[in-house]
């Protein structure tokens, strides 16, 4: 029980330099008060197979932490092999036995060494992880949204033949103001799909950019039903409704190079009726 003994606490808090690199304060903070709880009840000579029996309320009391950060810790030393735990008896009981071999080989080259430290110097321990952890979590949602930012806007630029960059921040900006509202990337590329679709071949074709897109009216883009291309609709008159014979085509002919009314062929529909109908009732008398 030598190295056990090394790293017990028992009217201050006694935290191990290595144990904290290695698995984090709160960490090495509990295995200490464990390692305690084993030498007390070893001298009274009740453990059993090496575990020994540790309350909830016993270790907040030496270590200050919470049941949450009590079990947080626990599941950390387990991972690493360093502790086991279980429940026995009725009601049930919390037994962990500490794993002396696995502990030895944490500390091997300083076995000898341990370090009582103050509060003051347990901050100072910890603010590197939280740092660490801090800075990692920041990277990896900086990374996902750079991600996000790439794959719609590559997507706008495949569909409507554009060339507009992920890295624009007006149009991050808008991007992230649909993501925080709801929208996934599925919709994004829903609205690039339905306004492709309605403007692309046609003068609206310009509107086809992150600004318009992922602007205000996004839901309005998402939610609209196909309608295909913006087509004029010509006038009914324009609308071919019999076949012309060759008498009927060399009045129409010689309707559209009349200039002598000063019209265009649009404005002169009813004169063109009526040009027909003329020859037709010369083809009639003709017969």
């Amino acid at each position: 029980m030598g190295l056990v003994s090394l790293i017990a606490s028992n009217n201050y808090i006694v935290v191990n330099k290595q144990l904290a690199r290695a698995f984090g304060l709160e960490e090495a903070v509990i295995l200490g008060e464990l390692a305690s709880e084993m030498e007390y009840w070893q001298q009274r000579g009740e453990l059993q197979d090496g575990y020994f029996y540790s309350t909830i309320e016993n270790v907040k009391d030496s270590t200050t932490l919470s049941d949450k950060r009590q079990r947080s810790a626990l599941n950390e030393l387990k991972e690493a092999g360093i502790i086991d735990v279980k429940l026995a008896g009725l009601p049930a009981k919390r037994y962990i036995r500490i794993n002396e071999k696995q502990l030895a080989q944490i500390l091997l080259g300083n076995a000898c060494e341990s370090s009582a430290t103050s509060f003051a110097e347990m901050e100072e321990l910890e603010t590197p992880k939280q740092q660490r952890n801090n800075n990692n979590s920041t990277n990896n949602k900086n990374n996902n949204k750079q991600e996000i930012y790439k794959t719609i806007v590559d997507y706008l630029n495949s569909k409507a033949g554009t060339n507009y960059r992920a890295s624009s921040k007006a149009t991050q900006q808008h991007i992230n103001a649909r993501l925080a509202e709801g929208y996934t990337l599925d919709d994004f590329k829903r609205v690039v799909d339905n306004m492709c679709k309605e403007w692309k071949g046609t003068e609206w074709e310009q509107y086809l950019r992150p600004s318009t897109l992922f602007g205000t009216k996004f839901e309005n883009y998402l939610n609209r039903k196909p309608q295909g291309r913006r087509i004029e609709k010509k006038p009914n008159w324009m609308q071919p409704s019999m076949e012309f014979g060759n008498a009927e085509m060399e009045a129409m002919q010689k309707l559209l190079k009349d200039d002598s009314t000063g019209t265009d062929f649009a404005s002169e529909a009813e004169a063109f009726q009526r040009r027909l109908q003329e020859v037709r009732d010369m083809d009639v008398k003709q017969e």
